[in-house]
């Protein structure tokens, strides 16, 4: 899809890092009321600002990064955040998220943040494929999608580890539940983390991917550590992630895979009735070449 910058989305912050121009770094998929949108608002104040979500109501985006890595090597992945909103309730979130389904890959907008399935259907369905999330979710939804943290001490905004494609009945919380939303579904959250939002300030974020192998030996892929850190804190200690999860083959997490295993990397953005802008900003672009040139005087 190609995409046209119709109107420059309004950063009320500069990034605290200057670097290079990503905006072309990204395939970009974009959808208003599950309608393919040409239109794309994007940041034309900085150049290493990419917009994830711009503002429009019942929209979502995904950003997929045009190169993708091989999990047999460690990947590490630091950037900024950026969340804002004109009105008192920012919605939904966002996420950053490890792939193997596509490059036009996108989930469902609202609460499933553009990775997730259809949470208030009677099947689950419309996620992204052989993935894994990690979510900045600004609102709860403790009826359906947030069913599990609902009932936790986590009672409001969070950041969390997700499958996707892992959904469960809520009929395990019918006591808890409103009577429409029982038997329909949630999606389990791993090292969840409150969230503060902290509107209209950039704030750091680092992710970094170590593999794990069978017995050692590098031929045979099992999975690797998934560590997350914003704004200083640890998102658990770092999760454990078969490479099942990104080959849809079981037997991959038990036994391990001698096959270079690429994934796409990048970020979804969803919302419903509220609305925000979200974005990223990136000092350094992981895989992105550098040369640093050095002067001598004469």
């Amino acid at each position: 899809m190609i995409l046209i910058k119709a109107a420059d989305v309004k950063i009320n912050k500069a990034p605290p890092v200057s670097g290079p121009a990503i905006d072309k770094q990204f395939n970009i998929n974009k959808y208003v009321n599950d309608k393919s949108s040409s239109e794309f608002n994007q940041s034309t104040s900085y150049g290493n600002v990419q917009i994830i979500a711009d503002g429009t109501a019942a929209s979502k985006q995904s950003l997929w990064f045009n190169n993708k890595v091989n999990l047999k090597y460690k990947f590490s992945n630091d950037f900024y955040i950026y969340i804002d909103s004109d009105s008192p309730t920012v919605g939904d979130g966002l996420t950053f998220t490890m792939q193997n389904d596509s490059f036009s890959a996108i989930g469902v907008n609202g609460e499933s943040l553009g990775s997730y399935g259809t949470f208030r259907e009677s099947n689950y369905s419309k996620y992204i494929k052989r993935a894994v999330s990690l979510e900045f979710d600004n609102y709860i939804n403790s009826d359906y999608s947030d069913a599990q943290l609902g009932i936790s001490s986590i009672k409001g905004s969070h950041i969390a580890i997700v499958y996707p494609n892992e959904f469960l009945k809520n009929n395990d919380y019918k006591s808890s539940l409103p009577r429409e939303s029982r038997n329909h579904f949630y999606i389990p959250h791993y090292d969840a983390i409150p969230f503060s939002v902290n509107r209209g300030n950039w704030v750091p974020v680092s992710i970094q991917w170590t593999p794990k192998f069978k017995d050692n030996n590098p031929n045979y892929l099992t999975g690797g550590d998934f560590k997350a850190i914003y704004n200083g804190e640890s998102v658990g200690s770092g999760k454990y992630i078969p490479i099942g999860q990104f080959t849809g083959k079981n037997s991959d997490s038990n036994n391990g895979t001698v096959k270079d295993v690429d994934v796409y990397w990048g970020f979804t953005g969803a919302t419903g009735e509220q609305t925000m802008i979200a974005a990223i900003a990136y000092g350094k672009l992981p895989q992105v070449p550098y040369i640093t040139l050095q002067y001598r005087k004469k």
